[in-house]
């Protein structure tokens, strides 16, 4: 099973009503969209979107999937690195993007093209830096992953997902793992 990441849209109110629960592992809030990075998140995309790019925006690139804020932060910044783990896991941390970070990531990606995947994306080197899964291939089969289709279509659906968001001026949700 590989590692995935989930992107969830909600509303400000939403997110105001999830900021003030006590407990935030079972919240009555139903995401206007969502999208879901099997495998390719912490590596493929992230190397594919950073090559040729200058330290601001790999630092932004790295934020889609870590954001630096997250519901519970307070709590999170003082506990050792278990506490960290447990508290990730009770589900009472949140990490998410605001509107000014939706817009900087989306000012971005609306600017990357298939081409530009296209180029970037190169399986023995995916492969040769040890870029997660380290399974990165050339067969384009529609039945194949951790390959430039799979890259591009993720790719896509990021874009979407951050396009709805700052039209709509919604909030993120990150979960990983």
């Amino acid at each position: 099973m590989s590692q995935s990441a989930t992107l969830y849209r909600i509303s400000e109110d939403d997110f105001l009503q999830l900021k003030n629960l006590e407990d935030r592992r079972n919240p009555n809030i139903i995401a206007k969209s969502d999208a879901n990075f099997q495998g390719s998140f912490c590596g493929g995309i992230e190397f594919v979107l950073s090559k040729g790019r200058d330290k601001t925006i790999v630092e932004l690139i790295n934020q889609i999937f870590a954001p630096g804020k997250g519901l519970g932060q307070e709590e999170f910044d003082s506990l050792p690195i278990e506490g960290k783990f447990d508290l990730i896991e009770s589900g009472n941390y949140i990490p998410y993007h605001d509107h000014i970070v939706i817009t900087n990531i989306n000012n971005f990606l609306v600017n990357i093209s298939e081409n530009t995947v296209h180029e970037n994306y190169n399986s023995k080197e995916l492969n040769e830096k040890n870029i997660y899964p380290c399974i990165w291939h050339d067969d384009e089969s529609p039945d194949k992953a951790y390959n430039k289709r799979h890259i591009i279509e993720d790719v896509l659906q990021l874009k979407n997902i951050f396009q709805e968001a700052y039209n709509e001026k919604d909030y993120i949700l990150v979960y990983t793992g």
